[in-house]
């Protein structure tokens, strides 16, 4: 009997020893246990891991076997699940504060976007249309997130659309002259953006005051490359990245016949009455079809290794090019269109759907197949690609068209390793926060998306969110949910 005894003694005795060498969670931590680590750097998966985060940050990653959960009920069951950094929606537009508050940023937290690239964020000249707000209110939005007042994912944020005018007088706000574009760049570099967004009426002498002066200042520029101009040219001149893959600017490079069909481009603006030919343009498929069929794939190549030696980011926004297919579903049919407020729906269905297919022309299967082509060719060249959704136009809802963007892309020809670069490391890239964000490691901000299924396998695999873990906060699925009802009512009862 004393032996006995004795052996049931040694076991508590080497169990507490045991025990004791284990790493423990403390009161003020949270800890995903058991879980399966995708490592965005090399698409390797770290599988039945612990890591605890401390103050919204990573503190320690291990084996869930050196890990003791006793005595804590801070910790959430990662069992079959898998953790990947949370995602950047790096090509965004928000309208109005009271929307953004109770619609974008709620879908975004939702659909695991922990940060966006806000490319119009600063009314100038009210009034605006997007954003019909300043970068003032931006800065207060992003204030009250970071002191846990408001919940939304982190913001970079540009200033309002830098157009010029094609013809006409030059002034600051719409500048045609180098000087007007200095003084320009300098009044944004007060206004506290952080970079100037190009657009698409810049004249060569512009272009060159806003960017030279923006590079003295220290503040980046992207956006368009202004059809006067060439995607090669912005690239050399430093411009950060380039939005769209691939419009009418960027295929005309590529073309045999890029000097006659340039003429061409900037007379179909110019000849316009209006500020810019969105709404009046008809027929640009017509032009790049005839850009497609002369397409160069060396002469292409050439431009890729211009934008791989500049460190140029693209980002292709392909998913609102899908949204005209003939074929495509009606976005109106979306199962997420609830989500969309009734005035931004009643504007897209009513007034920009018309106009964007008036604009586009003809539907040509060899624009989309050669669109696709790019993406890939350009991936393979070593330019780096940026997941972007363009939320804020025709179908689009906030979150959730980001993860469809991850699905273009991998349907251009990327794999689902690569396309989750787009929208992890390679946002932290592209905002030079390696240190920070964008890998799941010890000490970077624990923006974090908890998945039932492995986004390696098939990048569709990002919309299966069993949680969320953003600002030293943890929303289960219930919590998810809830925060999905919420904008459904709140859009229920402005309607």
């Amino acid at each position: 009997m004393s032996h006995i005894k004795f052996v049931l003694l040694l076991i508590i005795v080497l169990t507490s020893s045991c025990n004791s060498n284990k790493i423990k969670i403390g009161q003020d931590e949270l800890a995903v246990h058991n879980v399966n680590i995708v490592d965005v750097k090399t698409g390797d998966l770290w599988e039945n891991m612990t890591l605890i985060i401390r103050e919204g940050k990573i503190d320690t990653i291990g084996r869930s076997s050196d890990f003791d959960l006793s005595g804590s009920n801070n910790w959430a069951d990662g069992t079959g699940k898998y953790l990947i950094p949370g995602l950047w929606d790096m090509h965004a537009h928000l309208f109005n504060e009271a929307t953004i508050r109770n619609v974008n940023y709620p879908l975004f937290v939702a659909n695991g976007i922990t940060g966006i690239r806000v490319m119009a964020a600063d009314c100038l000249n009210p009034p605006c249309e997007d954003p019909n707000m300043t970068i003032a209110q931006h800065r207060r939005l992003q204030s009250e997130i970071q002191e846990e007042q408001l919940m939304g994912p982190k913001s970079i944020l540009a200033s309002y659309y830098i157009n010029g005018a094609l013809s006409g007088e030059s002034t600051v706000l719409q500048p045609r002259t180098e000087a007007h574009g200095r003084e320009l760049a300098r009044l944004l570099k007060n206004r506290d953006v952080d970079f100037i967004k190009i657009y698409d009426e810049l004249m060569p002498e512009a272009y060159y005051g806003i960017t030279d002066e923006a590079k003295k200042l220290g503040l980046d520029f992207a956006g368009h490359v202004p059809i006067t101009l060439t995607s090669s040219y912005v690239s050399e001149a430093g411009q950060k990245s380039i939005e769209h893959c691939c419009d009418l600017v960027q295929f005309l490079e590529c073309s045999e016949i890029a000097e006659e069909m340039h003429k061409k481009v900037v007379q179909m603006f110019r000849s316009q009455q209006a500020d810019f030919g969105y709404t009046q343009v008809e027929g640009v498929n017509q032009l790049t079809i005839e850009m497609v069929r002369a397409f160069d794939s060396l002469k292409c190549k050439s431009i890729y290794d211009i934008y791989a030696k500049n460190n140029t980011w693209v980002v292709p926004t392909l998913r609102l090019f899908e949204i005209y297919y003939p074929d495509a579903e009606d976005w109106k049919d979306a199962p997420y269109i609830k989500y969309l407020p009734k005035e931004e729906y009643d504007y897209f269905k009513d007034d920009y759907e018309p106009a964007m297919r008036r604009f586009w022309g003809p539907f040509h299967p060899l624009i989309e197949k050669k669109r696709k082509e790019i993406i890939a060719d350009m991936h393979g060249a070593g330019v780096g690609i940026l997941a972007g959704s363009d939320v804020g136009e025709v179908g689009l809802v906030s979150g959730f068209s980001l993860h469809e963007e991850l699905v273009s892309l991998q349907n251009a020809g990327l794999s689902a390793h690569e396309v989750l670069q787009t929208a992890t490391l390679n946002a932290a890239k592209y905002q030079n926060a390696l240190d920070s964000l964008g890998t799941i490691e010890k000490g970077k901000i624990a923006d974090l998306i908890l998945l039932n299924k492995n986004p390696l396998e098939d990048i569709r695999n990002t919309q299966e969110i069993e949680a969320v873990f953003t600002n030293d906060r943890y929303l289960n699925r219930k919590d998810l949910d809830s925060l999905l009802l919420v904008v459904e009512n709140y859009i229920k009862n402005e309607n």
